[in-house]
């Protein structure tokens, strides 16, 4: 994650310019994937094996605080990330810890809901949400570190690629399953019937309006974030066309 030095997550006017052209350059670069999803030329549904989340005590608990506070759209969304983050992993090779990848996944957009997104230590919703997490896991007694780490994952998510190979396989899958979840990246790789039955357990009514409505609101309140910088170039067109949105009905 690039930040400036003033706060963590704010971007220099510079690195909004550099984040802003990479942002552009991946979202191009996904539009044949999206047309080709839409035509129904998407992946075949052989590759598609459904895995259940872990059920380990830390899981369970971090699934009914987390609960307690994301609107139901925004719960639903953290957990199809759970679904996509470990698909990917299935088409990929990536071995992954499960319970972290999971507790990462439930946490990830926290810092979005009503009682947190004003709640501005961060100049990112994504660095707020990871210190968020780390403050809730060390509260459980959690080993020294974890907390720190699902902080990384968290943080990471919303920028614009990241590479397994540098930032590790859970920070990979996190990033790729909620890019695909909320804008349509690499949705031509997923099933339709995979991505039907995700939706099904986990619907996707509403998740839309109640993300952009939460984008415009980081972009009019933390005006240095990675948020902002992608609602000012557009983010709301891929999230209002994700053909995820379609594909989950037919």
């Amino acid at each position: 994650m690039t930040t400036s030095t003033t706060s963590p997550g704010s971007l220099s006017r510079n690195e909004q310019f550099r984040f802003a052209r990479h942002a552009v350059g991946a979202q191009l670069k996904s539009l044949p994937g999206s047309v080709r999803a839409r035509l129904g030329r998407g992946a075949s549904s052989a590759l598609a094996r459904e895995q259940a989340p872990p059920d380990s005590a830390l899981s369970l608990a971090a699934a009914g605080f987390v609960a307690e506070h994301y609107s139901t759209s925004l719960y639903h969304h953290c957990l199809r990330c759970w679904y996509f983050g470990d698909f990917f992993a299935q088409i990929g090779g990536y071995r992954y810890d499960p319970e972290l990848l999971y507790v990462s996944c439930l946490f990830h957009d926290i810092a979005l809901t009503s009682k947190y997104r004003d709640q501005r230590t961060y100049a990112c919703f994504a660095a707020e949400g990871g210190a968020l997490a780390k403050s809730w896991l060390e509260a459980q007694g959690t080993s020294p570190g974890y907390g720190d780490t699902v902080a990384n994952v968290i943080a990471r998510h919303m920028d614009v690629s990241v590479s397994a190979g540098v930032a590790g396989n859970e920070p990979y899958l996190l990033h790729e399953a909620a890019h695909l979840d909320v804008a349509g990246a690499r949705v031509d790789e997923i099933p339709a019937s995979f991505a039907r039955q995700v939706a099904s357990r986990h619907p996707r009514e509403g998740f839309s309006s109640t993300f952009i409505d939460a984008m415009r609101h980081e972009a009019t309140q933390r005006k240095s974030s990675r948020a902002s910088v992608l609602w000012k170039i557009g983010m709301r067109l891929p999230i209002a066309t994700n053909p995820l949105d379609t594909a989950g009905r037919q």
